[in-house]
């Protein structure tokens, strides 16, 4: 298989042993992105003209202050806050949605369905990537299906495989609940350590937010 800029990415997500390699690579994306509104890009002028117009939602709001780079911050925010007062001010009702937006979420959004679709594209043409999807623990539910959208309904047979491999996930994982659950009586309590599989479970059944 040929290494591309936009295959690469996807490629040393794959290879990581982790739940849903896709979240892995999202998380990579929210960092990158984090690091870009609060690195030099603050001060440039189409970059603060964004974050001025979309600002930033509370998650990452917070994530921003835990990176103790509060002047690109508060650089950010001055000048979003004078869109919103100048708004505020041409209308006498509130705009609503305007408080919605988030220049960090967008960012990562159109990046990410960039990477679905090149993943999408790499199942149906690379057998060595569809052959390392199968054999690795593939992605979470919400990846699942956001990937089976990119695929398009005229991969009836390539989809049939990834949904196996989902349904075989979730009954491994339906079967580790189960043996976690029970370790709590002191009858049927397992010898092994099973902590890795509440996390793993909240992974494999929830959509990543930011």
């Amino acid at each position: 298989m040929k290494e591309h800029n936009y295959t690469i990415p996807l490629n040393e997500a794959l290879e990581s042993d982790v739940s849903c390699f896709l979240c892995s690579l999202e998380d990579m994306l929210s960092a990158r992105a984090l690091e870009y509104y609060m690195g030099a890009a603050v001060m440039e002028p189409n970059v603060r003209i964004e974050t001025n117009a979309k600002g930033f939602c509370r998650l990452h709001g917070e994530k921003m202050l835990s990176m103790q780079k509060k002047l690109p911050l508060m650089l950010a925010l001055e000048t979003r806050l004078d869109t919103l007062l100048s708004e505020l001010g041409k209308h006498k009702k509130p705009v609503r949605g305007r408080e919605k937006t988030c220049a960090v979420c967008e960012r990562i959004e159109g990046q990410m369905d960039k990477a679905l679709e090149n993943c999408a594209w790499l199942l149906k043409n690379e057998p060595a990537f569809l052959e390392k999807y199968l054999e690795s623990d593939g992605v979470c539910l919400h990846h699942f299906y956001a990937l089976c959208e990119k695929l398009g309904r005229r991969d009836g047979a390539l989809y049939e495989k990834l949904h196996a491999h989902m349904v075989k996930k979730l009954e491994n994982l339906r079967g580790d609940i189960t043996g976690f659950t029970r370790g709590f009586d002191y009858q049927t309590a397992p010898k092994e350590n099973m902590g890795h599989i509440p996390p793993r479970a909240v992974e494999t059944l929830t959509e990543k937010k930011g």
